[in-house]
């Protein structure tokens, strides 16, 4: 296969002498200039990227300077769908343009991995909308790259050992029930996005923050606030007063204050030798330790530490959390609605590995032993990865080693996808079937650098653990409580980019079972 990087510059050569000579021949003519002007605007609009898109899959032409930017805002997944379409194609990767941005798009994981890997100043940078810098602020660790990142990633990793993720699965179980509770009475079919995201919100809240957001009024402004921020992503990227963009900016101020206040209230149990019933309290010891070693080596202390940058970082795992385990969940009542042989096998197992006394809480050991629901939760996030994509802008002209190699421009979004990644190698990768991840198949592990629901490189979500824990609780819970109905409609075969990936609809009743 002849590589893309052979591609030439020819097409770009005829854009210019077409204008040029169009430029002599008006020569005089205010009017016939300013259109030639604009046509030769035009044509070098439709001609600068054939250098690099030379012989890769995408449209025919584009609509000048806007790109496909109108048919990604009115159908977003439709639009993302076909540039995956068009890769898997022709060499794994196709391109567009949004409002003159060049978008690469890939669905080779080797050149997946190279890009996401390659995340650093040198290379590549992520890129999550174009207002999220208003929405996180500039210092988000989303943004970060370089030794500063590496210490702070570092500091994670006393936030998702086995004790803490016991504390986690503690207050996730908790939660669960009471919520399952509230569904027993669904008589009529119930739309449960919004339901879930509620739900998930709560937990988030608690495991992460616990006891440090204050009254039930003081609970609600912070989720109202944090609910301003994820509805900053779904507006017209323009950070005016009044506009969606705007109020995520303020609902982020709103948000970092309370959790500087929660870190110091944290910081100062821990002084006082009070035991962590949160992350935040696994934070402040981690970042303490962090502190002292710093000190003893002679080091100024961490960039990191003090309570607003501490506080930033915990929004970060809220903001992380949120959007990605409420699509996980809708997506866990859709697809067992849909698979009742699976559910029932959940079930089985579940009341197996719990006994009789269903209202014992689940724990990580609990969790270990529920072997064939984790698997179906697996095969869930490899099936709908609730984050369809993650974008890489080029800091200078990367070439992209593979099977078809190709150079991106300096600018250009290399935007990877998850979805095609997780489909890769896999059996028939396109179908729910939890079965290839068990003993006899394997396939989890003859295909693990193509499961990537939780992204790879420096910027690979580190609470992963902690997800699939609370994914599995929810299952191992809910198929002992409820048999489930789902309503399904024309549109229930579709799913809704919101930006992570939902069911179009997920319409929900709840049969209690009979007492075991």
């Amino acid at each position: 296969m002849e590589s893309i990087l052979k591609a030439s510059s020819q097409s770009t050569g005829v854009a210019t002498r077409i204008s040029d000579f169009l430029l002599r021949l008006f020569k005089g003519n205010p009017v016939a200039c300013t259109v030639t002007g604009f046509v030769a605007l035009v044509l070098y609009d439709q001609f600068k990227h054939r250098r690099y898109t030379r012989g890769m899959a995408g449209p025919r032409w584009t609509v000048p300077f806007i790109g496909g930017i109108i048919h990604m805002v009115q159908d977003p997944y439709e639009f993302w769908d076909q540039q995956k379409s068009w890769s898997q194609s022709r060499h794994g990767i196709s391109w567009n343009s949004l409002v003159g941005k060049m978008i690469l798009f890939l669905t080779d994981t080797d050149q997946i991995r190279h890009v996401l890997m390659k995340n650093d100043e040198d290379h590549f940078t992520t890129q999550l909308h174009p207002s999220a810098k208003d929405i996180l602020g500039d210092t988000n660790i989303a943004f970060m790259t370089g030794p500063m990142h590496k210490r702070l990633r570092s500091s994670f990793l006393d936030l998702f050992t086995r004790k803490a993720l016991t504390v986690y699965v503690q207050a996730q179980d908790r939660i669960v029930r009471t919520w399952l509770a509230t569904l027993k009475d669904s008589s009529s079919p119930q739309e449960m996005r919004d339901v879930m995201r509620m739900a998930n919100l709560e937990t988030s809240q608690t495991v992460f923050a616990g006891p440090y957001l204050g009254s039930k009024e003081e609970r609600e402004a912070f989720s109202q606030a944090y609910l301003d921020m994820t509805e900053g992503f779904l507006a017209i990227p323009v950070c005016l007063p009044g506009t969606g963009v705007w109020r995520a900016r303020k609902g982020r101020k709103h948000v970092v204050k309370v959790l500087t206040k929660a870190a110091e209230e944290a910081m100062n149990n821990y002084k006082n030798d009070v035991a962590p019933v949160c992350l935040m309290d696994f934070w402040v010891r981690s970042v303490d330790t962090a502190n002292k070693q710093a000190e003893a080596n002679g080091e100024p202390p961490l960039e990191f530490s003090t309570y607003e940058r501490m506080a930033e970082v915990m929004m970060d795992f809220l903001f992380a959390s949120q959007d990605a385990t409420s699509a996980a969940l809708t997506w866990v009542l859709a697809l067992m609605a849909d698979h009742p042989d699976v559910y029932q096998k959940v079930r089985e197992e579940s009341l197996a590995v719990r006994g009789s006394d269903l209202s014992k809480p689940i724990d990580g050991e609990v969790i270990e032993q529920l072997v064939y629901t984790r698997n179906v939760i697996k095969e869930l996030l490899r099936y709908r990865p609730v984050a369809p994509m993650l974008i890489e802008e080029a800091v200078s002209e990367q070439e992209i080693p593979g099977k078809c190699p190709f150079k991106a421009p300096k600018g250009a979004w290399v935007t990877c996808s998850l979805v095609a990644a997780c489909e890769n190698g896999f059996t028939e990768g396109s179908k729910f079937d939890p079965d290839r991840w068990g003993k006899e198949r394997n396939e989890g592990s003859k295909h693990a650098k193509n499961w990537l629901p939780f992204g790879a490189g420096p910027h690979a979500c580190p609470g992963r653990e902690y997800a699939q824990n609370q994914l599995t609780t929810f299952l191992a819970l809910m198929s002992t409580t409820y048999n489930l109905k789902r309503t399904h409609t024309s549109n229930s075969h579709k799913i809704k980019y919101l930006p992570t990936l939902y069911p179009h609809d997920c319409l929900m009743q709840f049969e209690p079972l009979v007492a075991h």
